[in-house]
């Protein structure tokens, strides 16, 4: 499983359509996922005080080989990027996504 943190608004009107798409899709060429180890560190340098977010749980088989790459951030770390829309099929799971009292944000359990 591969994950994508995703405003509320993006997941519904995907589910409508089939596929997701987000901004970065047409502006880099691809949408940013992350390991699980990744996800935490991730929505907590991108994400602080956004209460509108949902986890997507990704099941990266159900995703084209060739357009899924591992690829180094300028952190030296390697993060997946899909380059395509998201098909909803591939989603296993999609809880909301939500901080704590302390503004980090908490693994949803229904991905435990």
């Amino acid at each position: 499983m591969i994950f994508h943190i995703a405003h509320v608004i993006d997941w519904v009107e995907a589910v409508d359509r089939g596929e997701y798409r987000v901004a970065s899709l047409d502006s880099e060429g691809f949408i940013h996922l992350s390991r699980r180890g990744q996800v935490l560190a991730t929505a907590g340098r991108y994400y602080r005080g956004v209460d509108d977010l949902m986890l997507l749980a990704v099941d990266e088989a159900q995703l084209d080989p060739a357009l899924l790459r591992f690829e180094l951030s300028t952190g030296g770390e390697a993060f997946p990027h899909y380059y395509a829309g998201l098909p909803v099929g591939a989603v296993r799971g999609a809880p909301m996504f939500v901080a704590g009292a302390d503004g980090e944000f908490l693994w949803p359990s229904e991905l435990a």
